[in-house]
C-alpha cells in the first residue's frame, strides 16, 4: 500500500481533531491544587493570622488559621517541601522551618 503525503496529512488532522473534541468533555476534580474563582468571592487575608508565627504548628492550628484567614484551602511548607507557583487567591501557604515552627504565613 502506497501513502500519499496528503492521505497522511489528512489521517494526522483526524486523529488531532478527536482529541480535540475530547477535551471539552473533561471536568476539574477538586483537589487541592485546582480552584474555580468564577464564582467566588472569598479571598485569603493572611494578616489574621501573623500572630501564630513562632508557634509549632498542628492540625489544630491549621484549621484555627485557615478560618482566621477565611481561606478555602491552607498549604503548609517545610524547607525542603517543593512549592508550585500558581497564585490562589483561596488559600493560606503556611512556611514552617525544620522543628515545624511557622515562619511566614501569605495567601497565594
Amino acid at each position: 500500500m502506497s501513502w500519499k503525503p496528503t492521505s497522511i496529512l489528512l489521517l494526522t488532522l483526524a486523529m488531532l481533531a478527536g482529541c480535540a473534541g475530547g477535551a471539552s468533555n473533561v471536568s476539574r476534580s477538586s483537589t487541592s491544587q485546582s480552584f474555580d474563582t468564577s464564582n467566588d468571592s472569598q479571598t485569603c487575608d493572611a494578616e489574621p493570622t501573623e500572630y501564630a508565627i513562632g508557634q509549632k504548628l498542628t492540625p489544630q492550628l491549621e484549621k484555627t488559621l485557615q478560618k482566621k484567614a477565611n481561606a478555602k484551602q491552607l498549604r503548609s511548607l517545610g524547607p525542603r517541601d517543593v512549592m508550585t507557583m500558581e497564585y490562589n487567591p483561596q488559600r493560606l501557604n503556611v512556611i514552617v522551618d525544620a522543628q515545624g515552627m511557622l515562619t511566614r504565613v501569605h495567601c497565594g
